[in-house]
């Protein structure tokens, strides 16, 4: 790699288990996502850098 700064390392994960968490409420009707109807989709990402 080339470059003067640190490395910055990029994670990201995506699962399908809203209903699953903690003090999960539901949408109200006719409330849906966007992108995808009906998908209960959370995605999580953190950033940090090496060296």
């Amino acid at each position: 790699m080339d470059g003067d700064g640190p490395l910055a390392l990029r994670v990201v994960d995506g699962s399908d288990g809203l209903t699953r968490l903690p003090g999960y409420e539901p949408r109200p009707p006719g409330v849906d996502s966007a992108g995808s109807p009906g998908s209960g989709l959370v995605v999580v990402g953190a950033t940090t850098d090496l060296g």
